[in-house]
This record gives C-alpha cells, sequence and structure tokens, in this order.
C-alpha cells in the first residue's frame, strides 16, 4: 500500500516536471512577440519583373520571406538561371541560394520548424474589432490607381482608405490601355509612366495590432510592417514609397483636363515630388 502510494507520488512528480519543462521549452522556442523595432526591407530583384514570393510564420514567431532574386539569361531558354533568396523579418538573416535548392530549402525550413504557418490573407482583424483589407479591381478597365487598403471600424464603418504608390526615379514607357473611356482621348498607345500604384500580395496579422504587408514594386519587393492606424516607421516611406488618402487622389483627379492613365500618372509624380525625401 506504502509503495503504491510512493509510486503515485512518484508518476505525478514527473508528469509535473516534464509539463514544466515543454512550458520552458516554448517559451524559449517562441522569441517573438516582443518584436523588435524593425519596420521595413526592400528586396531588389534584378533581371525580371518581382514574382511571387512565399511567405510563412516560423516556430520562434518571425516570418520567413523566400523570393526569386535575380533572373539570368541563357541562350535558347525562355526562363533561364535564376537566384532565390530568403531573409528573416525580424532576425535580418539573409541567405541567397540557386534556382534548383529552393523546393529543398524551403523542405528544409519546414521541417525544421514544425509548427510552421503559412500565411494568405487579404484582411487583418485587430484587438479593438477593427479591420484593415487590401481592394482592387482587376477587370479589363480597372483604374490602376485604385488598389488601396480600406480601414473599418468595429461597426464596420469605413474610416481611413490609403493607396500605395511608387514614385519612379526614371519615367518608364508603358502601354496606354485604348478600350478603356478614360483613355479614349489620349492620341498615342504608349504613355511614359511616372508613378505605381503597388500591388498588395500578402497581409500578415502580427500578435500586437501590427501586420506585416509584401509589395510588388517595379524592381523589388518589399515587406513593411504597419500599426492599425496604417502608419509605419519604416525609412523607406518618402523616398520612392508613398501612402496617400484615396479621398485626396480622387479629388485631384476629378481636377484633371487629362484623366487619362498618361495625366494621372503625370499628376500624381508632381504632387508627390513635394514629399520626396533626399537620400
Amino acid at each position: 500500500m506504502w509503495r503504491d502510494g510512493v509510486k503515485r507520488v512518484s508518476l505525478v512528480v514527473l508528469f509535473l516536471l516534464f509539463f514544466t519543462s515543454s512550458l520552458l521549452y516554448a517559451e524559449e522556442a517562441k522569441k517573438y512577440p516582443p518584436y523588435p523595432d524593425v519596420w521595413g526591407y526592400e528586396l531588389p530583384v534584378y533581371g525580371m519583373r518581382p514574382s511571387l514570393t512565399q511567405v510563412a510564420k516560423m516556430s520562434d514567431g518571425d516570418y520567413l520571406i523566400i523570393y526569386t532574386r535575380e533572373r539570368k539569361a541563357e541562350e535558347g531558354k525562355v526562363q533561364g538561371n535564376y537566384t532565390a533568396a530568403w531573409v528573416l523579418f525580424f532576425a535580418g538573416a539573409s541567405k541567397d541560394f540557386e534556382k534548383d535548392e529552393r523546393g529543398k530549402t524551403w523542405k528544409t525550413v519546414t521541417d525544421e520548424n514544425r509548427n510552421i504557418k503559412y500565411t494568405i490573407k487579404p484582411k487583418v482583424n485587430f484587438s479593438d474589432g477593427s479591420s484593415i483589407e487590401y481592394k482592387s479591381d482587376l477587370g479589363n478597365c480597372a483604374d490602376p490607381f485604385d488598389r488601396f487598403l480600406q480601414k473599418k471600424d468595429k461597426n464596420g464603418k469605413v474610416i481611413a482608405e490609403k493607396i500605395l504608390l511608387y514614385l519612379y526615379d526614371k519615367p518608364t514607357k508603358s502601354d496606354i490601355n485604348s478600350i478603356c473611356e478614360r483613355n479614349w482621348d489620349y492620341d498615342k498607345d504608349y504613355y511614359f509612366k511616372k508613378v505605381d500604384n503597388m500591388s498588395v500580395h500578402y497581409l500578415i496579422p502580427l500578435e500586437d495590432d501590427t501586420f506585416l504587408i509584401i509589395l510588388y514594386c517595379p524592381e523589388s519587393i518589399v515587406a513593411l510592417r504597419f500599426d492599425k492606424d496604417l502608419k509605419t516607421k519604416s525609412d523607406l516611406m518618402g523616398k520612392n514609397i508613398f501612402s496617400v488618402d484615396r479621398n485626396t487622389l480622387i479629388n485631384m483627379r476629378s481636377k484633371l483636363k487629362d484623366s487619362s492613365d498618361s495625366g494621372t500618372s503625370d499628376a500624381l509624380a508632381k504632387y508627390l515630388l513635394k514629399f520626396k525625401k533626399e537620400d
């Protein structure tokens, strides 16, 4: 009887020790939050337009971004040779690797982090009941300057709308979409684009009411961190990347004599240059 009691106590002690050690291990494995004061990266892309990225949450709370960094053309081959890379958003660690290693690298990362979570969301919800959602129209005559982030309060009322714009250092020649009514009076089949409305590919909720957003710029992929009020501390803002109230753009366009894509691009460039930070 006494021995049975000792056994039961011993089993309870062993269970408590195992449970406590498991908790300690979990706490050690999870590093974030709290998050460091990191608010954004620009990941340059060479020899190609930015292509699809992969993003995943690591077991320590950091976020892994894998992307194609460079394409080197090869004679007789359409695709060419790719070099890819990965970066950890908060830790800042990064590494380049060859195209053929991409699948192996992804598998290695996921195998080593059993709690990994893949994250693809068009909407982020916050602790106060508010939310931010990416809105876009991909139709044939979609407005190239009307992809935006929409903020709603807990009752679903829209309280802010922001458009993320990229200001080119050098205008780039672009085809005009002549089938669209806004361009009917434009007399060329091309224009020199000065501003792009950046394309959002991921919204990633964090655990402190901030979120990550992955954007495709003309020659780079940009990962930015915003708070629930659509504000960021990233020093990338105001260089080539700008956040503009959607109503500001709507009001500006309503006053333009030339409201074509070309005219809108010119007007936006003139407006953004007022706020551009010097390097």
